[in-house]
């Protein structure tokens, strides 16, 4: 009995990653600009390998549905790098981090090791085709660029239409409309990353307090007692990757400037989840209410624009200071 309901909830998740596939698929690019999909996708692997450990034929499965899939529906070689770019970063990423997580690295090691490799990779592929049809690069993105941002203006503007928004006013600010399109699509690279590492840690944040509180006996279990998030610090180095960031900024021009934008947007988002770790410490450690954390956290999303500073801040400065006293404890 044990094993045909275990076959039953190996084959309804798979299910469900073959429709998100296919929803992925028939939005196109745009998928990857839904955080949701990042989220869905982690959260249905990740308690997959909490409740299996990868012992079943679910990455198989996935991969032949996704195969199938592709090929009966979407037999375009122009849509293969978009169909390529959703099995990678929606399926392999959050698989490989639970893979490399099962076998003992530590959350942050497993989280970067996921989202970087698969992202190299990515990139690999996408320096083989521009060499291999040989593009030039700034001319193949000033065309995508202008592309896709028209294809985008023409959705926002029939949407601002439907609102009553007058033609006088849309001509007005439809050029800056434009320029902030293309500077999104050039910082791509960063949102992406962003969408991926912090979907992974939320994911595991979210079912490893659940499955803890449920659970007295953490003995065998796939999320480790033993790996305390409320101390966690990010590495020295990253403040290095920071200052090379802004050095590009300030220094290059044009298109080599959104390389260093690119960096310090990942920087900065790690030391801004750094920042919460110590907020959630002191709340914790303070023994505060979870309704008034509630109200923290949600005056943080509201109000993003000071309070997202002060947050990056605190992570930064926590490299100097340790305010949670992380280094004594590991002396001790």
């Amino acid at each position: 009995m044990y094993k045909f309901k275990k076959f039953l909830s190996i084959f309804f998740i798979t299910f469900l990653l073959y429709l998100l596939i296919t929803d992925c698929l028939a939005a196109g690019y745009y998928c990857f600009a839904n955080p949701l999909f990042y989220l869905f996708f982690s959260l249905i692997i990740i308690w997959y390998f909490e409740n299996y450990k990868g012992a079943s034929i679910l990455p198989i499965a996935i991969v032949c549905f996704a195969g199938i899939m592709s090929v009966y529906n979407y037999i375009n070689y122009g849509r293969s790098i978009e169909i390529l770019s959703v099995i990678l970063i929606f399926i392999v990423i959050p698989y490989s981090f639970s893979y490399l997580y099962n076998k003992k690295l530590n959350l942050a090691k497993a989280v970067s090791f996921s989202v970087l490799s698969i992202y190299s990779l990515l990139f690999i592929f996408f320096a083989a085709y521009v060499y291999y049809n040989n593009s030039y690069l700034y001319s193949d993105l000033g065309y995508y660029l202008n592309k896709y941002a028209g294809i985008i203006i023409i959705k926002v503007i029939n949407i601002y239409r439907q609102m009553g928004i007058s033609n006088a006013l849309i001509d007005k600010f439809k050029p800056e409309l434009i320029i902030i399109l293309k500077d999104v699509f050039l910082l791509s690279p960063a949102i992406l990353i962003i969408f991926s590492w912090f979907s992974l840690w939320l994911s595991f944040v979210v079912l490893k307090n659940r499955i803890l509180k449920e659970s007295n006996n953490n003995k065998g279990s796939f999320f480790r007692a033993d790996e305390n998030l409320l101390k966690w610090k990010a590495s020295d180095f990253l403040i290095i990757g920071l200052i090379t960031g802004l050095i590009i900024i300030i220094f290059a021009n044009g298109l080599y400037k959104f390389i260093g934008y690119n960096i310090v947007i990942i920087l900065a988002s790690v030391f801004f989840v750094q920042g919460l770790t110590i907020l959630s410490f002191y709340f914790k450690k303070n023994n505060v209410n979870k309704i008034l954390r509630f109200f923290a956290y949600a005056l943080i999303l509201l109000f993003s624009n000071p309070f997202l500073i002060f947050i990056i801040m605190l992570g930064i400065f926590d490299e100097w200071f340790d305010f949670r006293k992380v280094n004594n404890i590991k002396l001790k």
